[in-house]
């Protein structure tokens, strides 16, 4: 749980006992609300509502779409050792604007509309160098892109940038092996078993470094970790073509569905046991995915139209009372 809502809890909670008679002395309670505010005032992204954070993504994507639009508008009037210029200097110039934005404005909506910007046109750049230069399609730009984004977000507290630069990251770890053996980029980017791979070390790597890193950063790791290794694993149980293990496609598609059941089922044990929430709705959202796929499979073709559905209905009605169990047994480890 990050800071905020326990903060908002806690103070819920002084209410309530203000209202029961039970009160703390002036001088501490000054203390904690201080402490309070300084902790808010330092985290800035904690206190962005999930409507900012849209319109800041929204407003970086318009804006990098509007600067590129430009560009391509007059492109091709510009010499090569201008074009070269403009690529190279639009990141640093972004990067400062993120800069003077976040000591400006604390809350960080404008740095996290300049960071997303200045992320977004260093995508832009390299691939325009890449094509300006006609050199080959390569995974090293998702290294470059991946560390651009993770130390924009670390430097400046900004999740979504980080975000970006942790799924990109991911990315090329997943392509490496495979590009070290000589496939090509195009190719190498989704192989379903690397991408699980990676995927669950995002998930180790969180959590053995989580008490050493700002919550918002394991946090993150642990939504792209999650994200890319269901998505991989998903991906493997409907199609085993996908995979670039030399078995039946058949008996692939039945062995990733029960691995897929058995991540779901740790993912939410996990989440129980450490109080994490994140966890518990990835890990119920895949498992019901997983069981709906299986329910299709096995009786979509043999039943009636209306018992599948009563059956699907009466699958629906246990997953809620599992979720019941499962946020209480949460709600105690939190408690």
């Amino acid at each position: 749980m990050s800071r905020l809502p326990q903060i908002q809890a806690f103070k819920a909670e002084l209410i309530a006992l203000a209202e029961e008679g039970i009160t703390l002395d002036e001088a501490t309670l000054g203390r904690i609300c201080a402490h309070h505010e300084a902790l808010l005032t330092g985290a800035p992204d904690e206190r962005l509502s999930l409507g900012m954070r849209i319109a800041s993504l929204v407003g970086a994507v318009a804006l990098s779409a509007a600067v590129f639009f430009l560009f391509y508008r007059f492109w091709g009037t510009i010499p090569t050792a201008g074009q070269v210029t403009l690529l190279i200097a639009v990141p640093p110039l972004l990067v400062a604007a993120t800069h003077l934005l976040h000591g400006w404005e604390k809350s960080g909506y404008f740095a996290t509309l300049a960071a997303l910007t200045a992320f977004a046109a260093f995508v832009l750049d390299l691939t325009a160098l890449g094509q300006l230069f006609n050199l080959p399609q390569t995974i090293h730009a998702f290294l470059a892109w991946g560390a651009f984004g993770l130390l924009l977000g670390v430097a400046y507290d900004l999740r979504l940038p980080h975000l970006a630069g942790a799924v990109c990251l991911g990315l090329w770890l997943a392509a490496l092996p495979t590009t070290l053996r000589g496939e090509a980029a195009s190719s190498a980017l989704f192989v379903p078993e690397a991408l699980t791979v990676v995927g669950l070390g995002y998930l180790a790597y969180a959590h053995f470094i989580g008490a050493r890193i700002a919550p918002w950063r394991a946090l993150d790791l642990r939504i792209v970790g999650m994200t890319g290794a269901f998505i991989a694993l998903f991906t493997l149980s409907l199609g085993g073509e996908t995979s670039r293990l030399p078995w039946d496609r058949d008996a692939l598609e039945a062995m990733y569905q029960s691995i897929g059941l058995g991540v779901a089922a740790g993912t939410i044990w996990w989440g129980v046991r450490s109080g994490r929430k994140e966890l518990v709705n990835g890990g119920m959202i895949f498992l019901t995915a997983l069981l709906l796929v299986k329910a299709t499979d096995w009786w979509w073709e043999t039943l009636p139209r209306w018992v599948f559905f009563l059956v699907i209905a009466a699958m629906a009605i246990g997953i809620l009372f599992l979720l019941k169990w499962v946020q209480g047994r949460a709600a105690r480890r939190l408690a």
